[in-house]
């Protein structure tokens, strides 16, 4: 499950004086969304590609992360090998930039209509 909080900064304010959280809303992630998480936040610290698959039935340099990630293997922001995927020294700069490609399309037009 996801929790975004409340985005109006009155908003989020008054629920904490209220002793509350401030949660707008919950999501219920599908398995490939949790498995687009585990990449994305695993990219600043390195994807272990055999732990990886083993959790998730694929290596990580396969669909749905491959044309993204042969982009920024080509650019120099992530590096791969035969072990690991990670953000290189120039990519850990560009870190954010570069997990937000990775996220689903729906997510995209989550952040975008939001």
């Amino acid at each position: 499950i996801q929790f975004d909080n409340h985005s109006k900064r009155s908003d989020y304010e008054k629920s904490i004086m209220q002793g509350k959280l401030p949660v707008a809303r919950t999501t219920k992630l599908s398995p490939e969304e949790i498995m687009r998480r585990k990449f994305i936040f695993g990219l600043k610290t390195g994807i272990n590609r055999k732990n990886f698959k083993e959790e998730y039935g694929i290596d990580p340099t396969e669909n749905p992360f491959k044309d993204v990630l042969c982009e920024f293997v080509d650019a120099g922001g992530i590096e791969v090998n035969d072990s690991e995927i990670k953000l290189t020294e120039v990519g850990s700069l560009f870190a954010d930039c570069i997990q937000t490609a990775f996220y689903s399309d729906e997510v995209k037009r989550k952040f975008i209509n939001s």
